[in-house]
């Protein structure tokens, strides 16, 4: 995941998210198991799961988008420049 998002930020603002991005990441680690403990408490494994698969099926679904519309403007950048 860290390429995909490094290769989606202006060249720029890399610096920025090489510094961020770690703490972001680390904090889901440190928080994750906490919350989703607290959600097994009132539900069942079953619902955790697919809870969790709920969260990556969007995180793709996002991804795609972002993929989309990177590659789009690209190639209008193209057209523009030919």
């Amino acid at each position: 995941m860290m390429p995909f998002i490094m290769n989606q930020t202006p060249a720029n603002h890399r610096g920025r998210m090489n510094a961020i991005l770690p703490i972001v990441m680390y904090s889901g680690n440190a928080f994750g198991p906490m919350v989703m403990g607290y959600y097994l408490e009132q539900h069942t494994i079953e619902q955790g799961w697919l809870l969790t698969g709920g969260f990556a099926g969007v995180g793709v679904i996002l991804m795609i988008i972002i993929k989309q519309y990177r590659t789009r403007s690209i190639n209008l950048i193209k057209e523009d420049v030919a």
